[in-house]
């Protein structure tokens, strides 16, 4: 990703795309002749079909602790009630910061509270790329987190 702040800077892509082969995205705040306008982008809105509460969500991973992995089907109602207890009884708020060091497609990370129910508090997620301490240590100190997963 390469931002440029104005165009006279955006004439510059194709230098930097021949030193960056992976490069995917370009954004440009301000003019730029050589990139389609965003605001050219807009399509009318999609007409969505009214969901359920009782509808499952998605399919979460299970932790496997009887053998193989199953996949478990989540509601909206049921995994939204989860999350929402799970951060009144631990008391987040706007203040609450979550590190989320496990991975978050298991259920402890994402709603026990883990990142949902700090994001439904009002509060502030990071994530680490490991669960290690060398890791997660200087995170702690850095965010100045108060809940971790």
């Amino acid at each position: 990703l390469v931002i440029w702040i104005g165009s006279r800077r955006s004439g510059r892509t194709e230098q930097v795309k021949d030193k960056l082969p992976d490069l995917a995205h370009v954004i440009v705040a301000g003019a730029a002749e050589e990139f389609q306008e965003l605001s050219s982008l807009h399509r009318e809105p999609v007409q969505l079909e009214d969901i359920s509460p009782a509808e499952v969500a998605f399919l979460q991973l299970s932790g496997g602790s009887t053998g193989l992995s199953k996949l478990i089907p989540r509601t909206h109602d049921d995994y939204i009630y989860s999350l929402r207890i799970s951060a009144e009884i631990c008391g987040l708020d706007h203040h609450s910061v979550c590190l989320a060091a496990l991975p978050t497609a298991h259920n402890y990370p994402l709603s026990s509270p883990g990142v949902l129910g700090t994001l439904y508090a009002g509060g502030r997620v990071v994530l680490s790329p490991t669960p290690s301490p060398d890791d997660c240590f200087p995170l702690i100190e850095k965010e100045r987190v108060t809940i971790t997963a």
